[in-house]
């Protein structure tokens, strides 16, 4: 998709996944470097989760803080709450993982700074204070399985 922009330049994939945010740095087509920090989506909707039932005298699962995210509230003492309360527990997180990476990665000096995995969309508003340049790949989501699906079908040749 994006071949001609990434095989001139520098780029950077940040993956934000449930367990793990994978970074890679690439010259061109080549790794240069790459790492893995276990700060996903899971540790930070647990942090969420937590923040929320000791506030709020709730017993929420981290399970369920995706969804009530997507929502934009939850319900306490039968009044809702806005989840705008979480901002600045999610700011820290996304501070602390900039603090990681930026102890092995010069990510200014990067081109290209594309955004996937499943916490790419919520954590694009926080992360575009850190990396101006950053671009979050279509249907981020699902990106690793659908270049899994295309190396497989170049691998099958079909």
């Amino acid at each position: 998709r994006h071949f001609k922009e990434i095989s001139d330049n520098s780029s950077m994939v940040i993956d934000i996944g449930g367990g793990s945010v994978d970074v890679s740095e690439f010259s061109g087509l080549k790794v240069v470097e790459k790492a893995t920090y276990f700060d996903g989506m899971l540790v930070l909707y647990e942090k969420i989760a937590q923040f929320i039932n000791n506030e709020h005298y709730t017993n929420f699962k981290s399970d369920q803080i995706y969804g009530l995210l997507e929502r934009g509230f939850f319900t306490a003492n039968g009044e809702r709450v806005s989840m705008s309360i979480v901002s600045d527990l999610i700011e820290h997180h996304v501070s602390e993982l900039m603090t990681k990476i930026n102890r092995s990665f010069s990510i200014n000096n990067v081109d290209n700074v594309f955004l996937t995995g499943g916490g790419a969309k919520q954590l694009r508003p926080y992360l575009q204070q850190y990396i101006s340049n950053i671009q979050v790949e279509n249907n981020a989501q699902f990106s690793n399985a659908n270049g899994f699906e295309y190396m497989a079908k170049l691998q099958l040749g079909r």
